[in-house]
């Protein structure tokens, strides 16, 4: 895969061309379109080496891999005109939720050579959970290529598309609470003496240690809340997981096929 196309130019495409960049596993040639210059202009200036295309959503749609990084609300309007540039051979990733591979062949004219995949902004430091679903028409080795592209970013486990959006919520949303929390719990720190990177790397080995000891299923959920007898937020708890239920399930029925 010599040449990576992306259509929009948003976020998630800072994220993985930096962690490209952090890998020194930059493509040899990527495209960018957006009809945001000023969009274009920053990544430009942050990653020199790629082209931008403006608003032209043709450019990137030629390359070898075309990443289609626009918003569900506008994927059917940006996805349509592309068919006639994609080559035969090229593979489309789609980044969007909502969107099947069926509905996304659809709107290019049948092309079948699609993938999709829910991207983690923790990408950036090559630490996503950003997990893959191929069409049938993606043999091995395109599969295999694909999945040595995207390694930079982090795990990306192949899994039946009709979980993507179960992942959506459970892994791309919560970095949004999980980060939050842990900037406050920083802050807590600063406030009680620590120095900003004491507690920055406090909180941060902390949440590596929870996630290892969450990863082992030798232990219950239960037994995990059970390791540590005091519990300073039990009044608020109740309250705290139906705001996870309910907000996350919401997002759930909104973004599902």
């Amino acid at each position: 895969m010599k040449t990576i196309g992306f259509v929009g130019g948003g976020r998630i495409v800072r994220i993985m061309l930096a962690a490209w960049a952090k890998a020194n596993a930059m493509p040899v040639r990527v495209v960018v379109s957006d009809a945001d210059e000023q969009v274009l202009s920053r990544l430009k200036q942050q990653f020199p080496s790629i082209e931008t295309a403006g608003a032209d959503n043709l450019k990137p749609a030629a390359q070898d891999v075309v990443i289609v990084a626009v918003h569900p609300p506008v994927l059917k309007a940006a996805l349509g005109p592309l068919a006639p540039a994609i080559k035969p051979d090229a593979i489309v990733l789609s980044l969007a939720s909502t969107f099947t591979i069926a509905a996304l062949s659809g709107m290019l004219g049948g092309f079948a050579r699609i993938a999709r995949m829910i991207p983690n902004a923790a990408s950036v430091a090559g630490a996503g959970c950003n997990p893959l679903a191929f069409a049938a028409a993606l043999g091995a080795a395109d599969r295999d290529a694909l999945a040595t592209l995207l390694a930079p970013l982090g795990a990306c486990p192949v899994v039946p598309e009709e979980k993507l959006e179960c992942y959506a919520v459970v892994t791309a949303m919560s970095l949004t609470f999980f980060w939050y929390q842990m900037a406050q719990l920083a802050a807590v720190g600063r406030a009680t003496g620590m120095s900003a990177h004491e507690a920055r790397d406090a909180v941060a080995r902390m949440a590596q240690g929870a996630g290892a000891v969450f990863a082992d299923e030798a232990l219950s959920e239960d037994d995990i809340l059970d390791l540590i007898p005091v519990k300073p937020f039990a009044a608020m708890e109740a309250q705290m997981a139906e705001a996870y239920r309910t907000t996350l399930s919401a997002m759930f029925e909104k973004i599902k096929p």
